[in-house]
């Protein structure tokens, strides 16, 4: 390994994030970053104090800009394909929540709840009022369907779709 650093900050930020799209969290470990930013194992923690916080930067970040387009979306059909194609084209992003061990990254998990709430948040203003009190078991339970068929299914994506919407609709206002 080069004991030289050949990458600033930003640049070991897009490198890592693209190791994370691919891999999810705990496909990634510490050598694969060190090797991919072309820099020795312990000048990567000169940047970081470990691979758990700049994942919590790379997907609030990622999270952040795209909540901002989310929160537009006035249709629940069009709020829950918005999230779909998210998780989708972001794998790692689904990947990291279906296979953190929970003990083990507690600012992940921090992290997840705060994206979890967001979306809980915004969903109530799709439902009807009876299920205003269940918005973050109904957020949840759109992450993981869509992290499931995103991941298992080979239907494609407006199956998917379709099929991901009607579980959801008895939850929306009439």
């Amino acid at each position: 390994m080069p004991k030289s650093v050949l990458c600033d900050k930003k640049e070991i930020y897009e490198r890592v994030k693209s190791l994370f799209l691919v891999n999810g969290y705990s496909g990634v470990d510490i050598k694969t970053i060190a090797y991919e930013c072309k820099m020795a194992v312990g000048t990567f923690y000169n940047y970081y104090e470990n691979k758990e916080e700049i994942f919590c930067e790379i997907i609030s970040d990622s999270w952040n800009l795209f909540f901002k387009t989310l929160k537009r979306k006035k249709v629940l059909g069009e709020f829950i394909e918005e999230i779909y194609y998210y998780i989708r084209n972001n794998k790692g992003f689904g990947l990291t929540f279906k296979s953190i061990p929970i003990e083990k990254a507690n600012n992940v998990n921090n992290l997840y709840d705060k994206i979890v709430n967001d979306v809980a948040r915004h969903i109530v203003n799709f439902i009807n009022d009876d299920y205003k009190n269940i918005g973050r078991r109904i957020a949840l339970s759109l992450f993981m369907s869509i992290i499931l068929f995103t991941n298992s299914y080979e239907f494609n994506d407006k199956d998917n779709l379709e099929f991901i919407y009607n579980l959801f609709l008895s939850y929306q206002k009439k």
